[in-house]
């Protein structure tokens, strides 16, 4: 297993370290252990993932904030794709990586926590 696919799923598995999830243009930025950053996409056409690593001082808002124009600028990533990975535990990690930010985007991780914590009450 590829050492980036192993953080990812270190990032699954402490999935409560992952903050300032923020929507920019065509991707997911996020915060990991606050002070990693990231960004996550999936391209429809290749049906793939795409992790990113952003090791420069910018924060998660501007990095969200850039146009497409932007990104032709001397801002630095590195690019982890599950295509280029090739393998199915990559592709699998990726999505999964993928939903968790996601539900963070749109409050679903709340949700679904207090409906689990009000299901436990029952008992």
């Amino acid at each position: 297993m590829s050492k980036i696919v192993r953080a990812a799923n270190a990032m699954i598995s402490n999935a409560d370290k992952i903050s300032e999830v923020k929507r920019g243009v065509g991707e997911y930025f996020f915060l990991y252990n606050s002070k990693y950053k990231w960004s996550i996409s999936y391209n429809e056409v290749e049906k793939s993932y795409s992790l990113f690593y952003y090791p420069s001082s910018t924060s998660i808002e501007t990095l969200a904030a850039m146009s497409l124009d932007d990104w032709q600028t001397d801002e630095e990533y590195i690019r982890y794709s599950s295509k280029d990975l090739n393998s199915k535990e990559a592709y699998e990690t990726f999505s999964e990586l993928y939903r968790i930010i996601e539900e963070k985007v749109f409050g679903v991780d709340k949700a679904l926590d207090d409906i689990i914590k009000d299901d436990m009450s029952i008992f």
